[in-house]
């Protein structure tokens, strides 16, 4: 059971970071920002943040990067559980897709994965600009060895279960 749902979701994951992510990107442009400034890349998975103050905004920079692509992964794995699991019936399809959702080792993955492809500090408006990015494959492939995981573990568990309740009924 859990099988064929993880690779569902691997699959509307994989649908969504390559085809719908790049084609909804609007183009922006802001005036006083970096040409590159919110410009996606076909290949991975970005965050834009600016801070003003002086030099030490760059340092803030990073933090703030990493809360926004926190909240950007979070955002795409709600969308893409959403379009394709909101019907879900049986309690332990839903505790799986629910435990799914629940990552606590996403700010290590980020910390570890993330690439600012640019930092600039322009010091006539005080204003330090940042792009931050993750590979979509890099990201796919932690999001399939998670599915694993949490499939052999949530199989391990009801199995664990059973036999339990099997001990149950024999006393």
């Amino acid at each position: 059971m859990f099988e064929s749902i993880a690779l569902a979701l691997a699959k509307a994951l994989a649908a969504y970071l390559f085809k719908y992510y790049v084609m909804a990107t609007p183009i922006v442009k802001i005036e006083g920002a970096p040409g590159w400034f919110y410009k996606e890349s076909p290949s991975e998975i970005c965050v834009f943040t600016h801070e003003q103050g002086g030099y030490d905004a760059v340092d803030a920079l990073k933090g703030k990067s990493n809360t926004l692509m926190a909240e950007k992964i979070d955002g795409i794995l709600q969308v893409a559980v959403y379009d394709n699991y909101r019907e879900l019936k049986d309690p332990k399809e839903k505790e799986f897709v629910k435990a799914f959702m629940k990552d606590a080792e996403l700010p290590l993955f980020i910390t570890k994965t993330m690439k600012f492809r640019n930092i600039v500090y322009d010091k006539d408006i005080r204003t330090a600009f940042s792009k931050a990015c993750i590979e979509k494959n890099e990201l796919l492939s932690y999001q399939e060895e998670r599915l694993e995981k949490l499939k052999y573990s949530l199989s391990h568990e009801r199995a664990g279960n059973a036999f339990d309740e099997l001990e149950e009924s024999v006393k």
